[in-house]
């Protein structure tokens, strides 16, 4: 069991192992990060992801307007 436990039947090529970024709520994980920050009172943990979330956020709102048809 010890020789056969760890055993990888198939070995794992880029595309098995790609991230998908694009999909991803970076308004939610960064208001996370946020949220985490205070927690533990990292003032620089909190400067640097403070403009992230500003900018995730402010393209959110735009993609939802741009769908509504407001915005041409």
């Amino acid at each position: 069991m010890l020789l056969v436990g760890c055993y990888q039947k198939s070995t794992l090529k880029p595309s098995d192992i790609e991230l998908n970024i694009k999909n991803k709520d970076w308004e939610f994980l960064y208001a996370k990060e946020l949220s985490n920050s205070l927690k533990h009172e990292d003032d620089l943990s909190f400067h640097f992801f403070w403009p992230l979330y500003l900018e995730a956020r402010h393209e959110k709102k735009f993609k939802k307007l741009d769908k509504s048809g407001d915005i041409e």
